[in-house]
Order: structure tokens, then sequence, then C-alpha cells
């Protein structure tokens, strides 16, 4: 069987390129929002973009490649966000800070895009891009861990990771529940204020 092309045909490096590949997940998002994933093809995609079936197929081969880059941005959003925030940490008084201006955001993210993110766990599901979420969540682990050392001098060792590990899944898998949920704001707070309280007690038993 012919291995599932997921990769876009071409990259977009001029301007008037990026512009159409923009309006193209711009137009797969607006589709999926509201339509869900069984709207979702590249005929439709083309109309809502304002561009040629041809040219949806220069960039994308096709409606799988076009899900497949909406996961990567969403899941890079979603790292850009924890990266901004920690680089501004200074010490542990700001790491604890931080850590729930993270939650929070994270939670904002979420519930914005909660349409696409069902779409993209439905192909999680699956098994579509399972490996790679679990490839770019122990990059993400292997970054806080790093970070940890530098800040706490926390070890690096098989059962910090281990640790961490658990604690970057068991964020996601928290936010995206309370994301589903329509949630009250003092909801949000109380959750928000016991996901950090795991998350303290969980570095405060990492190795040093």
């Amino acid at each position: 069987m012919e291995k599932m092309k997921l990769n876009p045909r071409k990259e977009a490096k001029q301007k008037r390129s990026r512009e159409t590949v923009r309006a193209i997940l711009e137009a797969a998002t607006h589709i999926l929002n509201t339509k869900g994933a069984a709207g979702l093809t590249t005929n439709h995609i083309a109309k809502k973009a304002g561009v040629s079936i041809g040219s949806v197929y220069q960039y994308f081969p096709n409606k799988d490649s076009i899900t497949s880059r909406l996961f990567e941005d969403f899941i890079d959003e979603q790292g850009r966000l924890v990266f901004s925030v920690l680089s501004e940490v200074e010490n542990v008084e700001s790491l604890y800070e931080n850590i729930r201006v993270i939650l929070k955001e994270l939670y904002r993210y979420r519930t914005e895009e909660i349409i696409v993110a069902r779409a993209i766990a439905h192909e999680i599901s699956k098994g579509q891009f399972h490996r790679k979420l679990m490839q770019i969540k122990r990059e993400l682990s292997k970054y806080i861990l790093s970070f940890l050392n530098e800040l706490f001098e926390v070890q690096i060792n098989s059962m910090n990771q281990i640790k961490v590990d658990l604690m970057v899944d068991g964020m996601d898998n928290m936010i995206f529940y309370m994301a589903e949920k329509e949630m009250t704001e003092q909801e949000v707070e109380e959750s928000i204020s016991f996901m950090f309280r795991i998350l303290k007690n969980g570095i405060n038993e990492l190795e040093k």
C-alpha cells in the first residue's frame, strides 16, 4: 500500500505563495469550525479560499496534508506560548507565577480553537498524528527538564524525565478536558489552581 503523503508538495517562499497557503489554511479552519471534519474537502477549501483546486494541490497533495499542517500549527502555537512565557522566568518565584500564566493561556487558546482541536483529536484517535504528537510532547518535556536543571539544579536522569513526561501529558489532558466543558469563571480559576498545585508538587519531587 502506498504511504499517505502528508508533507506539502511545494514550500511557499514568495509573498504571494505564502498568502495563498495562508488562505487555504484559514479556509480549512473555517470549514472545520462551521461544518466539522465531515465537511472538509479540497473542493470546499478551494472555494472558500477563493483559489483554484489546482492551487490547493500545488501546495498540498491531499486533504490529510492540510489537516497535518493545521495540526502542526496548532501544536507549534502552544509550544511558542510555553517557551515565550518560560523565557521570562528569572527565579523560582517567577517560575510559579508564570506556570499560572501558561495554564490560563493554554486554556484560552484551546477554548478559542476547540472545534479545530476536536477535529485534530479525532484524527489522532485514528492514529494519524499520534506518533508526531508524542514526539512533540517528549521534546517539550526534555526542554522543561533542562530548564528546571538550570533553575533548580534538578538531575537530568531517566526517572526525572518520566516524571516530567507525566506532568506534560497530565496538563495537556486536563486542559483539553476543561476546554470541552462549559465552565464558569470560578470553576476555571479553581481548576487552574488545582493543576498548579499538582505541577508545583511534581516539580518539588524531582530528584536534585
